[in-house]
């Protein structure tokens, strides 16, 4: 269970980075310090999501509802991770990064929530889930690493 934990952190550590730029030094500190912001909330994710939502899921009866459990709070997580990111006050050169930022990490969280919805299936069809999931989730996650907040 525990190496699930580092994914999503990992992938998180590439958003780290005040947004810099040309154009006026008001326009630049402004990008600057929505930079600071989007960093403040992916580090507060980095460091309060995983880890508590990991905790849950290891006292879980078995090793599915364990995964089951981890993949709710994985999902909220990132929703709720999209929701703050959208929720700040990027400056126009920063707007599609923000807009980016947040639709992936809510659709990162949609399909960690789909997993942990899934507690009527074999473990033989929850395997196969987890492949077909994963396949899915790849390309997201891809465009999720190649994001640069820095360059807005």
């Amino acid at each position: 269970m525990r190496r699930l934990v580092f994914v999503p952190v990992l992938l998180l550590a590439l958003f780290l980075a005040a947004c810099g730029g040309g154009g006026s030094s008001s326009e630049e500190a402004a990008e600057i310090a929505w930079g600071k912001e989007a960093d403040a909330l992916i580090t507060h994710f980095r460091t309060t999501g995983a880890p508590g939502v990991n905790e849950a899921a290891e006292a879980a009866p078995t090793h599915q509802q364990g995964e089951e459990i981890f993949y709710r709070g994985l999902g909220k997580k990132f929703d709720q991770l999209g929701t703050e990111l959208e929720a700040t006050d990027a400056p126009d050169a920063c707007v599609d990064s923000r807009q980016s930022a947040a639709q992936m990490a809510q659709k990162i969280g949609a399909y960690f929530a789909e997993m942990a919805e899934q507690g009527d299936l074999t473990a033989a069809e929850y395997r196969a889930l987890k492949v077909t999931t994963g396949k899915r989730m790849a390309g997201t996650l891809a465009r999720f690493e190649k994001l640069e907040l820095d360059h807005c």
